[in-house]
């Protein structure tokens, strides 16, 4: 597709912003609704209006692919008084205002970014693309209802939609719960999670580039649901590991009954609140099982994913160094 024009929305945010750097050479745009934009080798539209949808469609003029990446995140400690509603506007109505563009300017295919989070949190079965979707999170309901919107969209248009369902997603520029593991390995204290027996699929950020970038223009059906994840699966604690070999330190990975965390957990957010480092939430996303079948996506795009999960460790903690660094 050299030469095509594409569009990606929140290409001022983690993945967003990788997927944007990595389609340059093919015209990609940037939009944001942040001023000014974080990075000013991308050529960018916006601040955009989700209620012009006059301006929304001169924006997605010309645009052949829509990599829709823009929304608001899972939030480790909420404090919005109706967290539903605060998901729904970012997510949903944002989801429905870009297809609905993308469809009458005449674009070919949406690429949206979902979350397995429209699974719930945790699963003991392999989760595929047909696994009935049971959110138990306002932020999962929200990326469920913005994956509805955007296959009713593309049911009564031209406009080709995919999704991709992802799990956690790591790497330079990461946020949220990947940065706090990192932080907290890098800090030598001891990580209290070696009674953790567990699986889960992951996602380096240049594997979600890789895979995007191959969807572009593969030869699959409009509503294909894709899950993308890192070659294997790992648990909680050999993660750990992973990372604190790959920061080139030592992992202190402590065995406390599980049982026992949940109370320090549940007792500590109680008493010291969001400061304290040990959410029950947070301790259930560590401690649950979550794998995804990739497979279909490596046969749809006739590759695998392109990092390992040790070397894309690597690049990740030498990113982390550096802007450790930088923080200090």
């Amino acid at each position: 597709m050299s030469g095509a024009r594409m569009l990606v929305t929140g290409a001022n945010g983690f993945i967003g912003g990788h997927i944007a750097r990595e389609l340059r050479p093919m015209a990609a745009v940037g939009s944001s609704r942040c001023t000014p934009p974080s990075d000013p080798s991308i050529e960018w539209v916006g601040p955009l209006d989700l209620a012009d949808a006059r301006a929304l469609s001169r924006a997605f003029e010309g645009v052949e692919v829509v990599v829709h990446a823009a929304g608001r995140a899972h939030v480790l400690r909420e404090s919005a008084s109706d967290p539903l509603a605060m998901f729904r506007a970012a997510n949903v109505a944002t989801t429905k205002a870009v297809a609905d563009a993308a469809a009458a300017a005449g674009v070919r295919r949406m690429i949206l970014l979902s979350s397995l989070a429209v699974y719930g949190e945790e699963t003991t079965s392999l989760l595929t693309a047909t696994t009935l979707r049971r959110p138990t999170s306002a932020y999962g309901i929200s990326r469920k209802e913005a994956e509805d919107v955007a296959l009713e969209v593309a049911g009564a248009s031209a406009l080709e939609v995919v999704l991709l369902r992802l799990p956690m997603v790591y790497g330079e520029g990461m946020k949220g719960n990947p940065l706090r593991l990192f932080d907290l390995i890098h800090s030598g204290r001891p990580v209290p999670l070696g009674a953790i027996r567990n699986e889960r699929s992951t996602l380096y950020v240049g594997n979600a580039v890789f895979a995007v970038r191959r969807l572009l223009d593969a030869q699959v059906p409009s509503g294909s649901i894709f899950l993308p994840a890192d070659p294997d699966t790992v648990s909680t604690p050999m993660f750990v590991r992973e990372i604190a070999s790959a920061m080139g330190i030592a992992g202190r990975v402590w065995t406390i009954p599980l049982w026992m965390l949940r109370t320090i957990a549940a007792t500590g957010s109680a008493v010291v609140g969001e400061r304290f480092p040990l959410s029950s939430d947070a301790l259930a996303r560590l401690s649950g099982s979550l794998v995804v079948d990739s497979a279909p996506l490596a046969v749809a795009i006739g590759a695998e994913p392109p990092f390992t999960r040790l070397a894309a460790l690597r690049a990740t903690a030498a990113w982390y160094r550096a802007s450790h660094r930088a923080r200090q």
